[in-house]
C-alpha cells in the first residue's frame, strides 16, 4: 500500500514493513512495525506527513500509531518489529478497521470499520526526549453508527470551503445492511 510517493507499506500477518525511497535514491527498509494484537492482519494505513505519524488499522478492531521520528532515532535492526507508540484496542469492536484519515491538521483521526461506525480519535504529540511520543485518545461518545450501512469501507474529509466555523464535511462509503 502506498502512503506517499516515497513510502510503501508491505502488509504481513502481525506486522508491516515500511519501505522508503530517500531523495530519489534506491528503496530501503525504513522500519518494521508490529500490530497491537498477536496474529492480527493489517487492513488499512494512513500517513500524516505533517506530524510524521503512521496509523495502522487491523482485523481485530485496533488502531495503532507510530511516530516516524522515534522509529528513525531508535535505529533498530531492520526486520525487528517496533511496538506501536500508541494504540486504541477494540475501537471498532472485534471488526476490521477498513479506513482511517487524519484531519484537523493532524489533531483528529477518523476511522471506519465493519462495525458500521465512524470513530473519532484525538491525537497528541507529547514532547519527550527530543522525539515526539504519540498519545492517541478516543473521544468518547463519538463512535457514530451510520444509518442503513452495515459495513463501512471508506472515509474522506472535504477541504474547508469557508463555510460555518468548526464544521467539516465527511463522506462515508459502505455497504447497505438488511
Amino acid at each position: 500500500r502506498w502512503v506517499s510517493p516515497d513510502d510503501l507499506l508491505a502488509f504481513r500477518t502481525g506486522s508491516v514493513d515500511w519501505w522508503r525511497r530517500a531523495g530519489g535514491a534506491d528503496w530501503g527498509l525504513f522500519a518494521t512495525v508490529s500490530l497491537p494484537s498477536r496474529g492480527a492482519v493489517p487492513t488499512c494505513a494512513a500517513f500524516d506527513p505533517v506530524l510524521g505519524v503512521l496509523y495502522l488499522g487491523d482485523s481485530r478492531g485496533n488502531l495503532a500509531a507510530f511516530a516516524e521520528g522515534r522509529l528513525r532515532s531508535n535505529g533498530g535492526t531492520p526486520g525487528e518489529p517496533a511496538a506501536p507508540h500508541a494504540s486504541v484496542l477494540k475501537l471498532h469492536g472485534k471488526e476490521h478497521v477498513t479506513a482511517a484519515v487524519p484531519t484537523d491538521a493532524g489533531r483528529t483521526l477518523l476511522s471506519v470499520g465493519y462495525d458500521g461506525r465512524l470513530a473519532e480519535c484525538h491525537v497528541d504529540l507529547v514532547a519527550g526526549d527530543g522525539d515526539g511520543a504519540v498519545r492517541l485518545e478516543v473521544v468518547r461518545g463519538i463512535a457514530l453508527p451510520i444509518p442503513s450501512l452495515a459495513s463501512l469501507a471508506g472515509v474522506w474529509v472535504a477541504p474547508p470551503d469557508g463555510g460555518a466555523a468548526g464544521q467539516r464535511r465527511v463522506l462515508v462509503a459502505g455497504f447497505q445492511g438488511t
